[in-house]
């Protein structure tokens, strides 16, 4: 079992899930918020449209990881606070895969919704809804059971729903192009990444004195790192280049593309290698 009463193990996932909501948040207002203000501005604007919008898509980007990480900071019973901001972390990570599945495989139809302005509030608030079921019941769930004082990453459904939210993404991808006939090697490309990840991660915990349900939840927290930070190093590329290149020329969009991974794979290495420390460090 984790201890709970040291701060060494928490400290290197709660310091990378601030941070990265930090940039969420910033790349949010600069590449979304700021340009539909200006817009909004403009006196020839339709001003219910934009102001829509805005608000949908800023609202869209942030709530589902901050609902996410809300819950999970009060699904566990501890007088720890770094143990709270622990687990609002880990809920964090698992609203990015809730959030990422219920967006790209729940459609909004615009047949069933002609209204432009309904499409945009629903496509960007349903996920929020999504995630507050999804962690509200793993919450609940939780706090109902005799391990209600141990943190989440020892509670099995959490584990069991955390490494399927990490899998199913790249697998229900993959079974989209195998049902539109668009099978090809970037359809493999995702789901051998995720394994290989996991894979890795997993094997680095040898030596750890963890049992094999608590190695193969810190391996879906790592694989779930990585991606979160890959997304969030896409948007904040995507934003910068949009103001310093607002007309990217095919070499910037080549440079951009090897940036954002390689961005993703530092900060991700520098983190998995301090958390790894920590958890040897926790298991002497």
């Amino acid at each position: 079992m984790i201890k709970t009463k040291k701060k060494s193990i928490y400290s290197p996932l709660v310091i990378v899930g601030y941070i990265l909501f930090a940039l969420l948040v910033i790349t949010t207002i600069i590449s979304t918020t700021i340009p539909f203000g200006t817009i909004l501005s403009h006196p020839q604007s339709l001003k219910v449209n934009v102001t829509i919008a805005m608000l949908a898509l800023t609202i869209g980007a942030v709530l589902p990881v901050l609902v996410g990480y809300i819950v999970g900071d009060r699904s566990i019973k501890s007088k720890n606070i770094m143990s709270h901001h622990f687990n609002g972390v880990l809920f964090g990570l698992l609203a990015y895969w809730t959030m990422t599945l219920i967006t790209g495989f729940i459609p909004v139809s615009s047949e069933v919704f002609p209204d432009h302005n309904t499409r945009m509030i629903l496509v960007n608030i349903v996920p929020s809804i999504g995630v507050a079921i999804v962690t509200l019941l793993l919450a609940i769930s939780h706090l109902r059971s005799k391990e209600a004082s141990h943190d989440i990453i020892e509670y099995k459904p959490f584990v069991a729903a955390l490494v399927i939210g990490a899998a199913a993404t790249p697998i229900a991808s993959l079974i989209r192009d195998i049902v539109t006939n668009h099978v090809g090697f970037y359809s493999f490309l995702s789901l051998g990444f995720v394994a290989l990840i996991g894979i890795i991660s997993y094997r680095s915990l040898r030596g750890t004195r963890l049992n094999r349900q608590n190695k193969l939840a810190w391996s879906a927290v790592s694989v779930s790192v990585l991606y979160v930070t890959t997304y969030v190093s896409f948007l904040l590329t995507s934003t910068i280049n949009g103001y310093v290149l607002p007309h990217p020329t095919p070499e910037s969009l080549i440079a951009s593309n090897f940036i954002t991974p390689a961005i993703a794979l530092v900060g991700w290495l520098a983190y998995w290698l301090k958390q790894k420390q920590a958890i040897r460090s926790d298991r002497k």
